[in-house]
């Protein structure tokens, strides 16, 4: 270019999945692709990933619910082939569940197809062939077998990616149904301990059926939903479904042992999974210090880290002084724990074992934990899966898999060096 040449500022133009392509990868971004991704950020466009097309938290003037007194007042719109979203886990909404299932089975609908992730109690959709087809999300106990004998579907895909297939309408939902406390003074209803991917469902569902539940405890943060933006309030009283925690087997215990005091450090954020060794983590971490939470979900076990001053989040960046969760499973005590609790708040949920990984201050522990072996003596360490068996995590994701009998650091290791490190936490029988 010549002195004497005009400069004119860079323009960018891009489409929405070139866009989205630079805000997945671009974590290290140059200055340019910084600027232009903020920009985008204060467009209007970016609004297809950040919101749905309505947003549960604000009134909606001038409209109203209707309350329902039974199945067919609530499901009367319900058509053939209706895609219905169902909330799972603790706040599983049991009675609109079994009055759905009436409602079609009366009114011969056909091809009524049901969206969900870890529901909990009765489940009876999967005996009316023809009428009804369910696809887990998530799989829990009550679909297990279903899914086995090819009654039923599930579809593997990370929860922090279910929100995009009712956002870019992959799904498009024409009703969820979802268990809520009763309004507050303002209208406001919450939907309890189980938030997970059911905001996004409520965000871009046609209709909202809510079983409106004076036994679910209230929440805070993402989990509120105001009145207006139901199409149908159904009361139904319903305590939370309990999920005991399993007492750990010595070796779980070892193991949870092993990483409270070696992985863990006071002042850490701590994310915990679903299961005995998690459980056994927490148990033993009642001596450290300052510890935070930040979460897909968590349990019993946290609440007693509370209690006893282990959990302050005081060294929390993101949302410090707050347990931060997306779903809570457990027993009453829990639940009691969450009911108007502003130490705990909902939200969204992110991929934490990448998270961990790739945190900024570089302390971060993705942590695989396993018994060396199954309840049949045969080992977990092994050179090759078995023919059909599923893989949820790579191992370019695994940086510590740890036994009862130590810690495997893989990181930055060849394929040799980390068969030699695994070697050396498989029982002794099996090495």
């Amino acid at each position: 270019m010549s002195d004497g040449a005009s400069q004119s500022p860079i323009r960018f133009t891009a489409t929405r999945q070139m866009f989205q392509l630079a805000f997945l990868r671009c974590r290290y971004a140059s200055p340019i692709v910084r600027e232009t991704r903020r920009a985008f950020h204060l467009s209007k466009k970016c609004q297809y990933y950040i919101a749905g097309p309505q947003e549960p938290f604000s009134p909606v003037p001038g409209r109203f619910p209707k309350w329902a007194s039974n199945g067919d007042e609530a499901f009367d719109f319900l058509k053939d082939g209706a895609n219905v979203f169902i909330q799972g886990g603790a706040a599983t909404p049991s009675l609109l569940i079994k009055e759905l299932y009436d409602y079609v089975l009366s009114k011969n609908l056909k091809n009524i197809k049901l969206y969900h992730i870890h529901t909990e109690g009765p489940y009876p959709f999967h005996d009316a062939e023809g009428h009804f087809r369910s696809t887990s999300l998530f799989t829990g106990g009550n679909c297990r077998k279903a899914i086995k004998e090819g009654k039923a579907d599930y579809t593997p895909i990370f929860l922090s990616e279910i929100p995009l297939l009712f956002r870019r309408k992959h799904l498009q939902l024409d009703l969820a149904m979802i268990n809520v406390t009763p309004p507050d003074k303002h209208g406001f209803c919450s939907l309890g301990p189980s938030v997970d991917v059911t905001r996004a469902a409520i965000q871009n569902a046609t209709h909202i059926v809510a079983q409106v539940n004076d036994q679910l405890p209230l929440t805070r943060g993402d989990a509120s939903i105001h009145f207006s933006n139901l199409t149908v309030m159904r009361t139904g009283p319903q305590p939370c479904h309990e999920m005991s925690p399993r007492e750990a087997s010595e070796v779980e215990d070892k193991i949870g042992q092993i990483i409270a005091e070696n992985l863990v450090e006071d002042g850490s954020t701590l994310q915990t999974g679903i299961g005995a060794i998690p459980d056994a983590v927490l148990s033993k971490l009642t001596n450290h210090k300052h510890l935070g939470v930040h979460t897909e979900m968590f349990s019993d076990g946290v609440v007693q880290l509370v209690q006893l001053g282990v959990i302050t989040n005081a060294y929390k960046k993101l949302r410090p002084g707050k347990v931060v969760s997306s779903f809570v499973v457990g027993t009453r005590k829990v639940f009691e724990f969450l009911d108007n609790n502003p130490m705990v708040g909902f939200g969204g949920q992110v991929d934490f074992l990448r998270g961990a990984a790739v945190s900024l201050d570089g302390q971060g522990k993705p942590i695989i934990a396993v018994p060396s072996v199954t309840k049949r003596n045969e080992t977990k360490i092994v050179p090759h899966l078995k023919v059909g068996g599923g893989v949820v995590t790579t191992r370019a994701h695994v940086h510590y898999v740890v036994t009862e009998h130590g810690i495997a650091y893989l990181f930055g290791k060849s394929l040799r060096q980390r068969a030699h490190a695994l070697i050396q936490i498989a029982h002794p029988d099996h090495r």
